[in-house]
C-alpha cells in the first residue's frame, strides 16, 4: 500500500469514527435534515475504503492464492475484518 493510500485508509476510518460518535452522542442528529448528509459521506468515505482495500487485496502477492479469496470473503461479509487485514498485510508494502 503506498503512502497515500495509507493516509487515506486511516482519514476514512477516522471519519467513519467521527460519524458514528457524532450520531451517538447528539440525539439532535437524528433528524432527517442532518441525517442525509451524515449518511452520504459515511457512504463516500465507506466507498473510498473499500476500493482501497480490495485494490491491495488483489494486488498483494500472498504465499497461497487462497489466502486472497479468504480476505477478500472476509471482509465482503464481516467488513470490521478490515481492521484486521490492514496491521497484518495492508501497511506493509507489497
Amino acid at each position: 500500500m503506498s503512502s497515500f493510500e495509507r493516509l487515506l485508509v486511516i482519514s476514512t476510518l477516522v471519519c467513519i469514527t467521527g460519524l458514528a460518535m457524532i450520531l451517538a452522542l447528539y440525539p439532535d442528529s437524528h433528524s432527517i435534515a442532518i441525517l442525509l448528509p451524515l449518511s452520504l459521506v459515511g457512504i463516500i468515505c465507506n466507498a473510498v475504503l473499500l476500493f482501497v482495500v480490495f485494490k491491495d487485496i488483489f494486488t498483494r502477492k500472498f504465499n497461497k492464492s487462497s489466502t486472497r479469496y479468504f480476505w477478500a470473503l472476509l471482509i465482503f461479509l464481516f467488513m470490521p475484518a478490515i481492521l484486521v487485514y490492514l496491521p497484518i498485510h495492508g501497511f506493509k508494502s507489497r
